[in-house]
């Protein structure tokens, strides 16, 4: 995890970010009741992103209860999930802010995760050599504006 990770440079915390699951449009799951049981009899995205910080989570929460998911492919991306989420029934788990900010390109719907996660930092970090850099400063300033 970053946080164990020996960082030299700044670093501004911005947030707590919730989980989501992204399904496509008239994706199956979307006409019936939506639990844990409909969560996990659709094949799933794991998301290498960030460490797979959602993934990680899901996976030994379910593990405690004896169940798993499938998932049928791996992304390092956040990027190009809605994508593939939006041609098939599979289904993703990602930061909420990301399925908001694609939900616009791609033809997804956002439900609730069927299990309590814990929410991941969001934070700006970089280089010390530019803590000084007036046009850096600027945009830490701009994404801390724009990112809350």
């Amino acid at each position: 995890m970053l946080d164990a990770m020996v960082f030299s440079g700044g670093n501004r915390p911005r947030n707590q970010e919730p989980a989501v699951c992204i399904v496509r449009e008239g994706h199956p799951c979307l006409r019936k009741r939506w639990n844990l049981d409909a969560y996990l009899s659709y094949g799933h995205l794991d998301l290498a992103a960030h460490t797979r910080y959602f993934s990680t989570a899901i996976d030994r929460i379910l593990m405690g209860q004896n169940r798993s998911r499938k998932i049928v492919a791996t992304l390092s991306s956040y990027l190009v999930c809605p994508f593939i989420v939006e041609g098939s029934d599979l289904i993703a788990t990602m930061p909420v802010s990301i399925a908001k900010a694609m939900a616009g390109s791609a033809r997804i719907v956002s439900q609730k995760v069927p299990l309590t996660l814990p929410p991941i930092a969001v934070s700006l970090y970089w280089h010390e050599r530019y803590q000084d850099d007036p046009a850096h400063a600027w945009l830490r300033q701009y994404l801390a504006g724009v990112l809350g």
